[in-house]
């Protein structure tokens, strides 16, 4: 729940700011690792993919938020109704084809990142 719900306040900065954020990824990652390490007891190998996965997981619900309200600004509707009419297809798509190499980069580095904090933290 702290991925999607970090993942939606990255999309409510990103359509407060005007235009897609890919940076507060790192920042999503962090928050990951940090509250998955003392709480699941993780002692185990999969502490790491589970804190990535939950990172990327983050970044493509935020992604598929803010591509739902620019397609929902530009039909007019509230976002609301966007949410059910445009459909979670469409929303990955829309997120898919304005997502750049940067933004991806930036995904990837994040995912590590909450590896890594959780790794370090579970030592």
């Amino acid at each position: 729940m702290v991925a999607l719900a970090a993942g939606a306040v990255w999309a409510l900065i990103a359509l407060w700011a005007g235009r897609p954020l890919s940076t507060p990824a790192i920042a999503v990652a962090f928050l990951v690792g940090a509250t998955l390490a003392p709480h699941l007891r993780l002692r185990t190998a999969w502490a790491a993919p589970m804190a990535a996965a939950l990172t990327a997981l983050a970044c493509v619900y935020a992604s598929c938020l803010i591509a739902t309200a620019e397609v929902a600004m530009m039909m007019g509707l509230p976002l609301r109704s966007a949410l059910g009419k445009i459909g979670p297809e469409m929303a990955l798509a829309v997120a898919w084809s304005r997502a750049s190499t940067l933004d991806l980069l930036i995904f990837a580095v994040a995912t590590l990142v909450a590896a890594i904090v959780v790794w370090r933290r579970r030592r």
